[in-house]
């Protein structure tokens, strides 16, 4: 008789350690979850931001690239000393010499 108590109180407690542990985990998961979520809307983000900074960048250069051939026009003028054309990417340089007269 004695072991069927013992038996009963050793289930008792089994079953409420399962059921406590099986709330845990299921909590653990309910915040594992929403961080993920998280992360996920973050790295979407950062995706989006990504791609503006290229597109700003592009404009940038772009912008650098219409002043910088009105400052070469300008400075062509005014220098007496040779320009090199740069307007052919990826070939030799030419000088261009002026007429000295």
């Amino acid at each position: 008789m004695e072991e069927l108590v013992k038996s009963d109180i050793f289930f008792f407690i089994t079953g409420a350690a399962v059921v406590l542990l099986t709330i845990v985990v299921l909590a653990a998961l309910y915040y594992i979850v929403r961080i993920l979520r998280n992360i996920f809307s973050l790295s979407e983000a950062i995706e989006e931001e990504g791609e503006e900074i290229v597109k700003d960048i592009s404009k940038l250069r772009r912008g650098l690239e219409k002043g910088g051939r009105k400052i070469r026009k300008i400075i062509k003028k005014a220098s007496p000393l040779p320009v090199r054309d740069r307007t052919q990417t990826g070939k030799k340089h030419k000088v261009k010499k002026r007429k000295t007269k």
